[in-house]
């Protein structure tokens, strides 16, 4: 879009704003700066331009997902054991050389870690075994930083883990059992 579309210019003051249609396209990670020439007359019908340079000026975005939706969805095979991979939680940055960060919100979790650089999620080896049986689906909410200044940004996204069934051997009783002498059949 040309620069004289971002920005109007009140006729009779000479104040420059912008205009209706510049929301959300004036950014500074696409162009830094816009030259435009303001033409100025005087009711005699003289005339005289000037070059006018605008600034943008960069701020901090927050980091954004990259997943369709409001959500993500993982899966993990129950039984897992510590160190498996769930899954890994993908962002971007708009402000160029942001370094983002990975945790869950409320820190620790029961059956997961978040490596904090990378965004990968993996079963926890000290935590609750995961059991198809006890819990088949649960939500966490991962929060993504930036490293920005004056201001950290951050943006949160639940994930849906989806605990797979496996066939699990079937348990039988190893031991000693007792039973009275003449009982009773069903006894």
């Amino acid at each position: 879009m040309k620069p004289s579309s971002l920005f109007t210019i009140e006729e009779t003051k000479g104040q420059m704003t912008t205009s209706m249609l510049s929301e959300g396209l004036i950014n500074y990670e696409d162009t830094s700066k816009h030259e435009l020439i303001v033409v100025v007359e005087d009711g005699g019908g003289l005339r005289a331009n000037s070059l006018i340079t605008i600034d943008v000026i960069d701020v901090n975005e927050p980091p954004e997902f990259i997943f369709s939706g409001q959500t993500a969805t993982m899966k993990v095979k129950e039984n897992s054991v510590g160190g498996t991979v769930v899954g890994q939680m993908k962002a971007t940055d708009p402000d160029n050389g942001q370094t983002l960060s990975f945790r869950f919100k409320g820190g620790v979790h029961p059956h997961l870690l978040i490596v904090e650089c990378d965004g990968t999620i993996t079963v926890r080896s000290s935590g609750d075994i995961l059991d198809y049986e006890t819990l088949n689906s649960f939500i966490v909410q991962v929060i993504v930083y930036d490293d920005g200044q004056p201001l950290v940004r951050k943006s949160i996204m639940d994930v849906i883990v989806n605990v797979v069934d496996v066939n699990e051997e079937p348990m039988i009783y190893n031991g000693i059992m007792n039973v009275d002498e003449n009982s009773m059949i069903g006894k």
